[in-house]
């Protein structure tokens, strides 16, 4: 007589990987990426579509920082602010300006007069 209907032992189960869908598209095939974290301090990540792989950030596969070209821009993965028919997609690349922090100034105070403090400054002896 059987104990139940599918024999004496339950089936030895396949173990399985658990991926993050992550808000980046593929740098190769605009496929979503997913990642893991394989270990405390390493993380897969690979494409749904083509299936390139990397191990580290996102960014080793997405379009984030890819230079446009002569054009003072970068791409960036976003999250769709808008879905709808015509743009379906949840996440989509959009070309972002490189911003280029002004130098900072410093502000010298001191006995001297301005002239003075002027020339200092620009002879680079500050």
């Amino acid at each position: 007589m059987q104990d139940d209907l599918f024999g004496d032992a339950a089936p030895e189960r396949k173990r399985t990987e658990t991926w993050i869908v992550v808000d980046h598209l593929c740098s190769n095939c605009m496929g979503r990426l997913l990642k893991r974290r394989i270990s405390p301090t390493v993380t897969e990540v690979r494409c749904a579509k083509c299936d390139a792989r990397a191990i580290g950030s996102e960014l080793e596969l997405c379009w984030c920082g890819v230079n446009v070209g002569r054009h003072g821009k970068i791409f960036e993965c976003i999250k769709n602010p808008n879905k709808r028919p015509e743009v379906p997609n949840a996440v989509l690349v959009r070309e972002k300006p490189i911003v280029i922090a002004p130098p900072e100034r410093r502000i010298v105070k001191s006995a001297r007069s301005s002239e003075e403090i002027l020339s200092i400054v620009h002879a680079g002896d500050f």
